[in-house]
């Protein structure tokens, strides 16, 4: 297999999706998915702050996600990119779609002259937090993560 790294394209749409649904699948969020078509059609064609890369089986076929977006940072006046989403179809994994695809995340952000890169885990996710110090990751753990729902 011949795997490459681009930007999703307009035709990658219905494919990027399934991905991200199965995702929603994986992280237990399905049941509250509302990505559609039309969304990722406005973000590849006009977004400047959301980027998606796919890994291409070599066919056409997009086998891997990862959706970034762009965080204004003020200390050093360098974006920061936040890697929202991170999904391998379970076909692939352990094929080398992951890094190649992570290789590509850290090239986009770098040619985007980011001072950083950061990606939030599941707690429970042992498999990815393995993958992602393997590449270099590392736990940051002077910061604790909050939220509060707005719906």
């Amino acid at each position: 297999m011949s795997i490459s790294t681009r930007p999703a394209q307009i035709a990658d749409i219905p494919q990027v999706l399934s991905l991200m649904q199965e995702l929603a699948v994986f992280e237990n969020y399905a049941q509250h998915f509302q990505v559609k078509e039309h969304d990722l059609q406005n973000i590849i064609a006009a977004s400047s702050s959301v980027h998606l890369i796919v890994a291409d089986d070599g066919n056409g076929n997009c086998i891997a996600l990862a959706v970034l977006y762009q965080q204004p940072f003020t200390y050093d006046m360098k974006p920061w990119f936040v890697l929202k989403e991170f999904v391998v179809q379970k076909a692939y994994r352990g094929d080398g779609v992951g890094p190649a695809l992570f290789k590509a995340v850290i090239d986009f952000s770098r040619s985007h002259q980011a001072s950083r890169l950061k990606w939030e885990v599941l707690a429970d996710n042992t498999r990815a937090k393995r993958f992602y110090e393997r590449l270099g990751g590392q736990l940051i753990s002077e910061w604790q993560l909050y939220g509060l729902d707005l719906e």
